[in-house]
């Protein structure tokens, strides 16, 4: 192996490490500390012992925080494409299934297209399309990610009230955010919960061996009230896993305390609308077509996708280059899935 190889896989593990700590410091639970010791010398941070309820799932069907850290090298040099949501958009421009992408915001400047415009143009350009998402360039999860709407008159920041001045100050402390279209999702999301985009996760592979792109796991997010503006399900959104064959989802969950604890239930928290049995329309149509994007882009081997089902197909949020694992394994173990457990293999990220 070359020693640039050796150079960069040795600060993976460097990061992978520190990526843990970070994550076993925020621990605020009761678990002993020898079953602490375990979690930790598994590779796994602490509230995962009870999030993936080790007492009676094997240990080994998991891919530990190191490893979903370590994933970040999948994809090389063009992971920029999934880190830079700018950059994804241009790429997948001729696709035409991401938001629309109107202008910017740097360092306090605003621009719609190529011109830049003044704070009376951009809010007169809020009231016309009545609602817009600002969201950072880079980052995931939710994080960065706001909604300026206008109703009845009155400007809007994440659904609260504010003022022209207070709408210049956030301006003024933006330093690199796109200003995009505000997606209408389908019927069926919107009454589960209609307050946020509620996005799927799907997570694509691509066969080391024979370089077809195959979906291991997907998941469907739903935001609430105390999630808003995005459906970052961390502080109590919910979760179900799709069925890949039907897109039935099933058996949902309720996440709280940043993602370290979780609630079966079958109904959402605010809507008490039932989420387990409810199918995603169109969902092979939907599937089909990540399957052939994904195999498209055909260097980029590892992706997490953010779709978002609407009544006249699907549209792509984002994709993530080292998706959030958590969300996923709550619902089914990746390593469960053999064509995963080999692709994991052959990255290195897994010995076994």
């Amino acid at each position: 192996m070359a020693l640039n190889k050796i150079v960069e896989r040795q600060l993976y593990n460097y990061y992978a490490l520190r990526y843990l700590f970070e994550l076993n410091r925020e621990y605020k639970g009761s678990l002993s500390i020898f079953k602490r010791l375990g979690c930790w010398f598994s590779g796994f941070s602490n509230e995962k012992y009870e999030l993936y309820n080790f007492k009676e799932n094997p240990r080994k069907l998991y891919l530990t925080d190191i490893q979903r850290r370590k994933t970040a090298m999948i994809n090389g040099p063009y992971s920029i494409i999934l880190d830079d949501k700018n950059l994804f958009t241009k790429v997948l421009e001729q696709e035409k299934l991401t938001a629309q992408t109107y202008g910017n915001i740097k360092y306090g400047k605003i621009s719609l297209g190529e011109e830049e415009i003044d704070l009376p143009s951009f809010i007169a350009f809020i009231k016309e399309k009545g609602k817009v998402i600002v969201k950072s360039y880079y980052g995931g999860g939710g994080q960065s990610v706001y909604r300026l709407s206008a109703e009845d008159d009155q400007l809007r920041l994440n659904d609260k009230p504010i003022t022209d001045q207070e709408l210049a100050a956030f301006i003024a402390g933006a330093k690199r955010f796109i200003i995009s279209e505000h997606l209408t999702q389908a019927d069926y999301a919107a009454h589960i919960f209609p307050e946020t985009i509620n996005t799927i996760r799907i997570l694509t592979m691509q066969d080391p061996r024979t370089h077809e792109v195959f979906i291991p796991i997907a998941v469907h997010k739903f935001g609430s009230t105390k999630t808003l503006p995005a459906d970052n399900v961390r502080n109590g959104g919910m979760t179900a896993r799709v069925d890949i064959e039907t897109g039935i989802l099933q058996r949902s969950a309720l996440h709280a305390d940043n993602n370290m604890k979780i609630q079966w239930q079958e109904l959402h928290p605010d809507t008490k609308v039932k989420i387990e049995g409810t199918l995603i329309p169109n969902w092979r149509q939907v599937r089909d077509r990540i399957i052939q994007l994904a195999q498209s882009l055909d260097y980029i081997r590892y992706v997490g996708w953010d779709v978002v089902v609407t009544n006249d197909g699907l549209r792509i949020i984002e994709g993530n280059n080292f998706s959030d694992v958590n969300i996923l394994q709550i619902h089914q173990p990746l390593l469960q899935d053999q064509r995963a457990r080999n692709f994991y293999k052959h990255y290195g990220i897994i010995k076994r």
